[in-house]
């Protein structure tokens, strides 16, 4: 699925994806992470900002890992430092 894609279906969908993934992989860590920010998210404690924020690190991330940085090398970017921080 590529970004355009991803953009044109509805937020559940996406979501849908995002938890097929982590199942398939088997990733029980991401996945329970994900369902705890799905919980705050449903219970209004996320702040704007903060989605905003977590969403210029995921759109950073998508860029370096495209071109080629490893994931060692994104988990200590400085976006990433400020959300680490808040």
């Amino acid at each position: 699925m590529n970004d355009s894609t991803a953009t044109n279906l509805p937020l559940n969908t996406n979501l849908l994806v995002v938890a097929d993934a982590l199942v398939e992989a088997r990733n029980l860590e991401v996945l329970h992470a994900l369902h705890r920010a799905l919980t705050k998210l449903i219970l209004g404690n996320v702040t704007r900002a903060s989605l905003v924020e977590i969403n210029e690190y995921v759109s950073e991330a998508l860029v370096l890992l495209e071109g080629g940085r490893s994931p060692e090398e994104i988990r200590v970017s400085s976006i990433r430092e400020l959300l680490d921080e808040c």
